[in-house]
């Protein structure tokens, strides 16, 4: 294995890559290349449908992203040593690592186009937005064609749509008498999936996660915290969240927030974005009690102790998939050769594993020890 938590180095890593801007999936393309990542793997932007040429692949989430890239180590370090080169990953590069990946839709759930197409029209879709055409083009319609829903794949601009648009929505559906449509998580992904292959193979997707401390600043200022009061967030409310799954929850929220403020810019949005993910809304919860046995039955304890006493780093954020892809690099090849040299075996987590082990971690840290090494 090779010692788990460095997290003293870890957490400097992580607190010196401070910024405004939590996470940019335009940058975390760039670390795929820098990192040779791209040398044997292929990664393109998942096709979020059962249309033809879609990755049949299971669906990803960032806490399994990091168990793959932790059991993936061994080879990762082996093409290193290879190169005699060895690249630092920082904080802020995982985080708009683990970006890409969710703009590109490896954490989303498949849609099926025909199954989309009958909800567009069996829910009134169809009779506010035309397939092809103009808006208005000999209907009366005034909404955007499903052939110009090019931005359907970019979650800033999608929800702004959604939250900016929705009163003219409500408007038009109450002169047409029509009730307001619930939307499961599963049943966007099929409008989307249908919006997708109507409109064509879009531009590469972009998410932009803004500044947390913003987006709770928004989320108070904006009267959200009167009616979820922090249970949204609470431990036992089930998380692991997709992009396609906030847009049905604000969706279907949205008659219910007519008498707030509409507006919301896309950096607003995008600040949002960046607190949920930081509040643990688009993670998988962990049980830190089995975090702790695993601590143990991987031997990560060999080389790692745990301290009760304060340092620098305590207190300072939650720890999540993306903190725990950078601590990978802080078990450089040097490190690993170490590890065999005292037999230990590198331990690999599957998603659940690597869900618990990071609520220990955050236990931990909220308790005011953290790893240190032996």
């Amino acid at each position: 294995m090779r010692a788990l938590l460095s997290i003293v180095l870890l957490f400097a890593n992580c607190f010196a890559a401070g910024g405004a801007e939590l996470a940019n999936s335009n940058r975390g393309k760039q670390v795929l290349q820098e990192q040779g990542c791209l040398g044997c793997h292929t990664f393109n932007v998942r096709l979020r449908s059962d249309a033809p040429g879609t990755l049949s692949k299971r669906r990803l989430s960032a806490t399994r992203l990091a168990g793959a890239i932790w059991g993936h180590a061994p080879t990762i370090w082996h093409a290193l040593e290879r190169q005699d080169v060895f690249t630092a990953l920082s904080t802020a590069q995982a985080y708009d690592l683990v970006a890409w990946f969710m703009a590109a839709g490896y954490f989303e759930q498949h849609g099926s186009v025909r199954t989309g197409e009958i909800l567009f029209e069996g829910e009134g879709c169809i009779k506010c937005h035309r397939v092809t055409g103009k808006p208005g083009n000999g209907a009366d319609s005034a909404g955007p064609p499903l052939a110009q829903w090019n931005t359907v794949t970019d979650p800033v601009p999608f929800f702004k749509a959604i939250w900016s648009h929705a009163p003219l929505m409500r408007t038009a559906m109450d002169r047409k008498q029509m009730n307001w449509p619930s939307l499961s998580a599963q049943e966007m992904s099929d409008i989307l999936a249908y919006a997708g292959a109507v409109a064509g193979r879009p531009r590469e997707p972009e998410l932009i996660l803004g500044d947390p401390d913003k987006g709770n600043a928004i989320f108070r200022m904006r009267e959200c915290v009167s009616c979820h009061n922090g249970k949204l967030f609470a431990q036992t409310e089930p998380r692991d969240h997709t992009l396609t799954e906030l847009s049905a929850t604000l969706w279907n929220h949205a008659p219910m927030m007519m008498n707030f403020p509409p507006s919301l810019s896309g950096k607003e949005i995008s600040d949002l974005l960046a607190f949920l993910w930081q509040s643990g809304y688009f993670e998988m919860p962990g049980n830190a009690a089995h975090g702790r046995a695993l601590f143990e039955s991987k031997n990560c304890a060999l080389c790692h102790q745990t301290s009760k006493e304060k340092t620098p780093f305590a207190g300072k954020g939650r720890f999540d998939a993306a903190k725990m892809i950078a601590a990978l690099w802080s078990h450089s090849p040097r490190v690993m050769n170490q590890a065999r040299g005292k037999g230990i075996v590198w331990p690999r987590f599957d998603t659940v594993e690597m869900a618990d082990l990071i609520a220990y971690i955050n236990q931990g840290n909220a308790s005011g020890w953290q790893t240190e090494p032996r």
